[in-house]
């Protein structure tokens, strides 16, 4: 009796049990396969979230890849609180993975697993703004097609090392010193010292040597001659002397400190008489260039005069002599010639002007015309002979 009864309960267990694994497993083929990935994109950076939809959209084509837009206001700054939104898109019915772009990191996008729970982050560097966006693409979707054959997702590669060639150390090669040998040092020959008689020189030639051009040489002398200008029409020529100091400054060129001593110049008219007496002082430069005996020499002075002036005129004008005294200056270019007499004496012939700046012309007013007694050339030839001796 026992037997039949659980004979017969045991085969409607059998049925029972094989009706529940054949509905679950059933049940189970029924269940929807988790496809979608969820992308998170913030509203304040509309366009990263476009280039970002456009590649994934582009690499995703040809897969079963659902992928669904998730707009956010703002992204946290902080990545666990990014974390922690994604976990909970995460845990909705068919979503596979979520993916997200940091903003602070344009050129890098995070992915969480939904089934394990595992973020991962990938970097791409060294491409222009689109380059950058396809190569994040194709990592979403290998990673994507990774989680549908049921698989983790790949991990980071690792970064690539250094190599550093070893280098070869070879054992320092010690070479062994040479003795040096003292070279003998030859004995010096001192020869007595030759003695030879110094030359006279030959009456009128240049022995001692021309200075070097540029260097300084100083010296002096004196230079005294005869001198004779022209001074008008009515005065004629006047001469008389000079003197002059000479110093030796450089090479060639001399300063020139003159007095001229000249004869006293006459104007008259009728019964007047106006007596002219110059004292002519004279500043200047000249150059001198010798080709042995001979030289040639340029020369420009400014002269000051001080003109003392004796007027008598007809005592028929009722009045009396009078004396003064003027102030003249002029400047005078020369042309000399030098012929040498000996080591240190020199004739010198000079041809050159007188150009005066504020000569006057000296008339006598009467009743009924004005009368010239003076009236100087303005350019007054002048002519000098003279010696010239260097003392030192």
């Amino acid at each position: 009796m026992i037997v039949s009864i659980v004979g017969r309960h045991g085969a409607r267990l059998l049925v029972l049990a094989v009706l529940l694994t054949v509905g679950g497993a059933s049940a189970h083929s029924r269940a929807p396969k988790a496809k979608t990935l969820v992308l998170l994109a913030a509203k304040n950076r509309p366009h990263l979230a476009r280039r970002a939809l456009r590649a994934l959209r582009s690499q995703l084509s040809d897969t079963s890849v659902a992928l669904r837009v998730v707009w956010v206001k703002r992204l946290a700054p902080s990545r666990a609180a990014q974390l922690a939104r994604s976990k909970k898109q995460a845990a909705k019915r068919g979503v596979l993975a979520v993916a997200w772009y940091d903003a602070s990191q344009p050129n890098e996008i995070l992915m969480l697993a939904a089934r394990t729970g595992r973020l991962v982050v990938r970097r791409v560097t060294g491409a222009s703004v689109g380059g950058r966006f396809e190569s994040l693409a194709i990592i979403v979707r290998t990673s994507m097609l990774a989680l549908l054959a049921g698989q983790p997702l790949p991990p980071q590669p690792p970064p690539r090392r250094r190599v550093v060639p070893r280098l070869r150390v070879e054992p320092r090669r010690v070479v062994p010193r040479r003795r040096v040998e003292p070279r003998p040092v030859p004995r010096l020959r001192v020869e007595p010292r030759r003695v030879v008689p110094r030359r006279r020189p030959a009456p009128g030639r240049r022995t001692t040597p021309p200075a070097r051009p540029g260097a300084w040489r100083f010296g002096f002398g004196l230079e005294a001659g005869y001198f004779l200008s022209g001074y008008s029409v009515d005065a004629g020529a006047v001469h008389g002397g000079e003197l002059a100091a000479i110093f030796h400054l450089r090479a060639g060129w001399e300063l020139l400190l003159s007095y001229r001593v000249t004869q006293k110049v006459t104007g008259r008219i009728a019964s007047s008489r106006l007596d002219l007496q110059s004292h002519p002082i004279g500043l200047g430069a000249r150059w001198r260039h010798h080709w042995g005996r001979f030289g040639l020499g340029l020369a420009l002075s400014l002269l000051m005069d001080y003109a003392t002036l004796s007027t008598a005129i007809d005592p028929t004008t009722h009045t009396s002599s009078t004396d003064r005294g003027d102030l003249l200056w002029s400047v005078m270019p020369m042309v000399s010639g030098t012929v040498a007499l000996a080591r240190r004496i020199q004739v010198v012939l000079s041809v050159g002007a007188q150009i005066g700046l504020n000569w006057r012309r000296y008339v006598l007013d009467e009743q009924s015309a004005t009368l010239t007694l003076l009236h100087p050339w303005p350019v007054q030839p002048c002519l000098m002979i003279g010696l010239s001796v260097d003392i030192f």
